[in-house]
């Protein structure tokens, strides 16, 4: 693993604007996280949810006055640790909401899919929900199964399904009921959830092993899926210690790379000006990494 230049410009805010009486929505120019909760002037924010590409955030609101300007403050941070402090302003709308919520994105995605028996499954919506579940949530025939588990929302329209047992080892499709979750307004889901995956024995899974030169501090060490989206692996190498393992890993095709983790976080620091304090070195593979089933794959060789 070498050493890498990355991205140091902040995100920026591409467009905000209202879409009915209760939703204001902002887009930017690139994926980003929020890092403060965001602001309005004169309304109240009752929920905030991002799209699956992360690059749009929504917020839910008391009902707003047409015509009103409110300012709008929020931070947020891109992939690459770069912080952007946004103030703006958008003008309230008197509109009632009438749009259905959709589902943006599933993980794993349909088809091709390959799943560990203990995996979770993830579902992105397109608005905040309301957090009451319609049981039994997933249809029970010939064809789909109906697992039982728990749900837990992550964000207001974020979902995530852990089933109660492991996943059987075979090809496994799912498919919800008819209004299974609706969003805050009371507007059912427009279309069914449907899952379709394959479950590989844990034994299936291989290994990624390397090394980085000694460090003073921690070493943070990410494999991120070419194929699969959701799908990675971290490593943290301790301080005086050089090499690393990733175990558990799903066949298939990773970009491995890292960071020195001089404060420990976990996290990237892109480092500051003033006061200066310098960013956390980064560290890539530069070649992809194959990993095999039942494999270990020694990023050294």
């Amino acid at each position: 693993l070498k050493s890498v230049v990355r991205d140091t410009s902040a995100p920026v805010l591409s467009a905000i604007r209202t879409s009915d009486q209760h939703h204001v929505l902002m887009r930017f120019d690139e994926m980003v996280s929020i890092v403060t909760e965001p602001v309005i002037s004169g309304l109240v924010i009752q929920a905030v949810y991002q799209d699956a590409d992360s690059g749009r955030v929504g917020l839910f609101t008391q009902k707003q006055q047409s015509g009103q300007s409110y300012e709008v403050r929020i931070s947020v941070v891109d992939r690459s640790g770069n912080r952007a402090d946004i103030e703006s302003a958008v003008r309230g709308d008197g509109t009632a909401d009438r749009r259905l919520p959709e589902i943006l994105n599933v993980h794993p995605k349909l088809l091709d899919a390959r799943i560990l028996p203990d995996a979770r499954l993830e579902m992105i919506f397109s608005d905040a929900m309301a957090p009451d579940i319609v049981e039994p949530f997933w249809v029970a025939s010939d064809t789909t199964l109906s697992p039982t588990g728990r749900f837990d929302w992550m964000a207001a329209n974020h979902l995530i399904f852990t089933p109660a047992e492991s996943w059987p080892l075979d090809q496994v499709r799912l498919q919800s009921v008819v209004g299974a979750v609706k969003d805050v307004v009371g507007h059912a889901l427009k279309d069914r959830i449907v899952f379709d995956f394959t479950v590989i024995d844990a034994d299936e899974a291989g290994t990624i092993a390397g090394s980085i030169s000694p460090l003073d501090q921690f070493g943070m060490i990410e494999a991120v899926s070419m194929e699969t989206a959701h799908i990675s692996y971290r490593a943290q190498v301790a301080p005086g210690d050089s090499t690393f393992e990733m175990t558990g890993v799903i066949p298939g095709f990773y970009r491995v790379s890292g960071f020195v983790d001089v404060n420990g976080d976990g996290l990237w620091t892109r480092g500051t000006a003033l006061p200066f304090v310098p960013a956390e070195a980064l560290i890539s593979l530069a070649d992809t990494v194959e990993v095999p089933s039942r494999w270990t794959v020694d990023t050294r060789r």
